[in-house]
C-alpha cells in the first residue's frame, strides 16, 4: 500500500467512534466503510510486534498496542477526518505517528532462524524505512 503524508500505526478499534462502526467496518478489515481508504490491516496484532523500529538506525521510533488483535497503518488525515477526537483519551503508548512518510508498506512473513516459528512484520520502505517488531527481544 502506498502512503504519502502522516501515518498512524495502532489498533483500528482505537479510532472507531462506535460499536456500530466497528461492526460496519468488519473489525478493521474494511475501513473504507468509514471513509478511511488509505490503510493496511493485519488480523495478527499479537504477532506483529508492539514497537516501530527504524531500519536505517535501529532506533525505536515509537510503540503501539492492540486490544483487538488487529493492527492497522492508516492515513492520519483520513483518521482525523473520520474521528478528529480519537486521541483525546488514548495514551501515547497506544499509537505511533510517522510524519511525512512517503513510500510503500506491506506485511511480511518471515521464518525465525531455527525454522520453527514464523513472525509477521509491517515494513515501510520510502523516505523513512521502518518495521514493526518487539524491540530488544
Amino acid at each position: 500500500m502506498y502512503f504519502k503524508g502522516d501515518i498512524i500505526i495502532t489498533d483500528p478499534m482505537y479510532v472507531i467512534k462506535s460499536g456500530d462502526d466497528w461492526h460496519r467496518c468488519e473489525y478493521g478489515e474494511n475501513l473504507e466503510e468509514l471513509h478511511i481508504c488509505t490503510y493496511i490491516t493485519s488480523a495478527h496484532g499479537d504477532e506483529i510486534g508492539s514497537d516501530v523500529v527504524s531500519l536505517d538506525t535501529s532506533k525505536k521510533l515509537g510503540e503501539f498496542c492492540s486490544d483487538s488483535c488487529m493492527v492497522s497503518i492508516m492515513s492520519l488525515a483520513e483518521v482525523r477526518e473520520y474521528n478528529p477526537e480519537f486521541d483525546k483519551k488514548l495514551g501515547k503508548h497506544c499509537y505511533t505517528i510517522i510524519k511525512n512518510f512517503e513510500g510503500n508498506v506491506k506485511v511480511l512473513e518471515m521464518e525465525e532462524d531455527d525454522g520453527t516459528d514464523q513472525r509477521l512484520y509491517f515494513v515501510g520502505k520510502g523516505n523513512i524505512n521502518f518495521r514493526t517488531d518487539f524491540f530488544g527481544k
